[in-house]
């Protein structure tokens, strides 16, 4: 197969693709079926993915920088030490897919539904959610920033192991405790569709409850 190619409407057996697989800057990945793929130090730089399935597969150590994914389903994948620098994710389903040390840099996920998913050590500088759906997802040592929570649905104290990050610029960002969140909350500038996301993170409830402070 040309370098930087994929065959249309592909059903690809157990590790067609490899290590050290390379696409052009103009690579596109339209209504394909990647099943069961394992690459290594794969380079998708600037490549187009849309309305393709990604089931049972795994990639390592491979760049997306640039990258643009739009009406993709992705099932049982893992993403292991990779980059999503400057990508665009828009409108994509998420389930049982771990981001495992990933960076995502400058980075847009928007309109996007995650289920049981895991983000493990990853590296962030923005807010890099927009209007996405969270489903049992857990994040670990993984910065988020205020307006994640804020701006969007179902993500809970409960699963998420970390500092938050404020909204201000990174060269000045500090980080939050449970009890700034709650100050924000209360604050008169905070919308009440974000009061509402915060609330549930904070109680998984939207149910007015008293406040317990937690260690900062």
């Amino acid at each position: 197969m040309p370098r930087g190619s994929f065959p249309k409407n592909p059903c690809c057996p157990s590790h067609w693709l490899h290590s050290e697989y390379s696409a052009g800057s103009e690579c596109n990945v339209v209504e394909s079926l990647l099943q069961s793929v394992s690459i290594e130090t794969g380079r998708f730089l600037g490549c187009d993915w849309k309305d393709t399935a990604i089931r049972d597969s795994r990639f390592m150590r491979c760049t997306f920088s640039s990258a643009s994914l739009a009406y993709n389903s992705l099932n049982d994948v893992v993403f292991e030490a990779s980059r999503f620098d400057d990508a665009d994710f828009q409108n994509c389903d998420f389930d049982r897919v771990t981001f495992l040390e990933c960076a995502f840099l400058r980075s847009l996920i928007k309109t996007c539904t995650f289920r049981s998913c895991k983000f493990l050590r990853c590296n962030t500088n923005n807010k890099l959610f927009e209007t996405c759906r969270f489903i049992e997802c857990q994040f670990s040592d993984t910065i988020i920033q205020i307006q994640t929570i804020a701006e969007n649905f179902g993500l809970t104290k409960n699963n998420y192991c970390g500092p938050v990050r404020s909204d201000r610029t990174e060269a000045s960002a500090v980080m939050l405790s449970v009890n700034d969140l709650k100050k924000w909350n209360d604050s008169a500038a905070a919308q009440p569709l974000h009061k509402a996301n915060i609330e549930y993170f904070l109680f998984e409830t939207f149910t007015e409850v008293p406040f317990i402070l937690m260690p900062a």
